[in-house]
């Protein structure tokens, strides 16, 4: 397992392209190769001076992923591939800026954190790994979106969590949501297979609701 640093500015992040992953903060060293799911990536000032895009294309995969902004201007993550994480998200209260809107899917073991300071993520959420997902803030994926625990769990922490579905698949291994004094916004909870809702002393509301038997 390495760390990589992206560097060079704007570019696109999929499984190929090799030109902006460094293996030190000075930038100096190409590793010859993309992420893997076994490689945390990191995105700072030091990876441009001034604003510029990552484009997720063909399947972007790492372990965590760290990200702060430029010293001037915006990170604009763009792009519609799927985006594979299998550890932990940080994102930052300011300098990102994101139209992706692809679904991103959680294949974390063991302990993970997901950390959005207020960012709305605006994608589909897919939690397939068999670990233990911990909400550090809210989590807002948008009134369209969809949160779909098929493996694991996902513990928002009292976090508030905003989302339209929260669902399941029909190949899921027994999810699970813990939801402690959470505020819970959402359309429907409509799972297609097992999902396991411990409520605590949340408060959900629902505008629409669908039994799943």
């Amino acid at each position: 397992m390495a760390t990589l640093y992206w560097g060079g500015g704007t570019g696109t992040w999929d499984g190929f392209d090799t030109t902006h992953w460094y293996t030190d903060l000075a930038r100096t060293t190409l590793p010859a190769r993309a992420p893997s799911a076994e490689d945390d990536v990191v995105f700072d000032s030091t990876s441009n001076a001034t604003a510029y895009t990552v484009t997720i294309s063909t399947d972007a995969v790492c372990k965590s992923c760290t990200i702060s902004g430029p010293a001037s201007g915006n990170l604009t993550l763009a792009g519609s591939g799927s985006w594979y994480i299998y550890g932990n998200l940080t994102l930052p209260a300011t300098g990102l800026t994101r139209t992706f809107t692809n679904q991103i899917i959680f294949y974390g073991a063991g302990s993970q954190t997901i950390t959005t300071n207020g960012v709305t993520l605006s994608s589909n959420i897919v939690f397939r790994g068999s670990g233990t997902y911990t909400l550090q803030d809210a989590l807002n994926i948008g009134s369209t979106r969809s949160l779909n625990i098929s493996a694991g769990t996902v513990d928002t922490n009292g976090k508030n969590l905003t989302c339209a579905a929260i669902t399941a698949t029909t190949d899921a291994t027994a999810g699970t949501l813990t939801l402690g004094a959470s505020t819970v916004s959402a359309t429907t909870i409509s799972p297609n297979a097992p999902l396991t809702i411990n409520a605590g002393t949340s408060n959900i509301t629902l505008s629409a609701y669908r039994d799943w038997e």
